[in-house]
């Protein structure tokens, strides 16, 4: 969203393409059929069931992981647009402790740039009605196709 309106050009956004680096330890190729290695190949929940198998036996690594490769992903985007609140949803930010890892991990990949750096706790938000924040967006995105 930039100025209560939904952003979009020739496409829809994907930043779940946008590459990340391998962290250390971790050799898994990928999920991704396009790239492997992305985001969404590393990060999103049908990758990280490859690596750790159902969902129930997850523990703090786990989030540790996945927020730490989020976190690559949207520096990018930090450094790209300069928002003032990201809202990170889906099924691996319900993850506990997902956001708060999210929040550390995104201010350590800033590190300290001035200007994007110094945002407080609370710079990364889950979505404010939860599990109905993909249905809201389908439903805005249906309503200005008109």
């Amino acid at each position: 969203m930039a100025g209560g309106e939904l952003v979009g050009g020739t496409g829809h956004p994907e930043m779940g393409h946008i590459a990340v680096r391998h962290i250390g330890g971790d050799e898994y190729r990928g999920r991704c059929p396009y790239h492997g290695d992305c985001l969404e190949g590393m990060a999103s929940g049908p990758a990280l069931q490859d690596r750790f198998g159902p969902w129930e036996g997850w523990g703090p690594e786990v989030v540790e992981l996945a927020a730490d490769y989020v976190a690559q992903g949207l520096r990018a985007i930090v450094y790209l647009l300069a928002p003032q609140v990201v809202i990170v949803g889906g099924g691996v930010s319900s993850l506990e402790g997902f956001h708060q890892r999210l929040d550390r991990s995104l201010s350590d990949e800033l590190a300290g740039y001035p200007g994007l750096g110094d945002h407080e706790e609370g710079f990364v938000l889950a979505p404010g009605l939860g599990e109905l924040s993909a249905l809201a967006g389908c439903l805005l995105v249906a309503r200005r196709a008109g």
